[in-house]
């Protein structure tokens, strides 16, 4: 069994991710430190300590193991519970996109995790929302958040992000990790994220950055899920005649994706879909 214990350049002061304290915390809770090492992920320097095991080289991607709850790791879905180095990170770079949602949040308000995968992130946000609402076409993800991930102010539900089961202006802010480029349009899923927020209501939205990584066709047979990298001007036409206060930053998934932040109007407006 392997343990991370991971903190970036971001984060200068050593918080360790993985566990939520300080990485000096954990030298008292796991075995000797095994290995030591510096990894460049998504254009960051993590600092990770390895404990217990067998010393790995700088970089070594480490087996998969099976305390994943029987979930496979696709590549797009995100499992805490793996313990390759690379899959870890990728967790850990997802839970700081859910860091920076998690600003928004007021204690009153209503939010929604939509394409929620295994519901970390939701359970993350509830601890500042009054309610969460996650969000997945998965019926064996949201199994396994159902199961894992269990508050009052939890609910878990399958759906599709193109048609979400919701009345008109009922949420506080709307979240959306790594989900925009998985639609081959994505007319209806804007249009559903405007429809279930209540004026004034706020969006938080990552996606790759098709600058920087052009389109290419989606080939689940080569585990690429995605349909369409956004570039920025493309996103900033897609929200803008929507949303106010958008702004499209580089800063998603530590500079590997654009961010969206953008505020739905307090008058409500009149969208009708193109």
């Amino acid at each position: 069994m392997f343990n991370y214990c991971c903190s970036c350049t971001l984060d200068p002061k050593g918080w360790c991710r993985t566990h939520n304290r300080w990485i000096k915390e954990c030298s008292g809770v796991f075995n000797t430190v095994c290995h030591y090492t510096n990894f460049n992920f998504n254009h960051v320097d993590w600092i990770i300590y390895l404990w217990g095991g067998e010393k790995v080289l700088s970089g070594t991607m480490l087996p998969s193991t099976q305390g994943n709850g029987g979930l496979e790791y696709t590549g797009e879905r995100v499992i805490p519970e793996e313990e390759n180095l690379f899959y870890h990170l990728s967790y850990l770079t997802h839970c700081m996109e859910y860091e920076s949602a998690g600003k928004l949040i007021e204690p009153y308000m209503t939010v929604v995790d939509c394409a929620c995968g295994v519901g970390y992130g939701s359970n993350y946000l509830g601890k500042l929302a009054k309610k969460v609402i996650g969000i997945d076409i998965s019926k064996d993800a949201i199994a396994y958040a159902r199961e894992k991930y269990q508050a009052d102010n939890l609910l878990f539900i399958i759906g599709d992000a193109r048609q979400i089961q919701m009345e008109n202006n009922t949420i506080d802010i709307f979240v959306a990790i790594e989900t925009l480029e998985h639609f081959k349009y994505a007319d209806k899923f804007v249009h559903e994220i405007y429809r279930v927020l209540k004026p004034g209501g706020s969006l938080f939205l990552s996606t790759p950055d098709g600058d920087a990584s052009p389109n290419k066709p989606a080939d689940e047979k080569t585990g690429d899920f995605h349909y369409c990298h956004y570039e920025k001007s493309e996103l900033e036409h897609m929200f803008a005649d929507k949303f106010v206060d958008l702004r499209v930053t580089r800063d998603g998934m530590n500079g590997d994706c654009y961010r969206i932040i953008a505020r739905k109007p307090d008058k409500e407006l009149t969208y009708a879909r193109k």
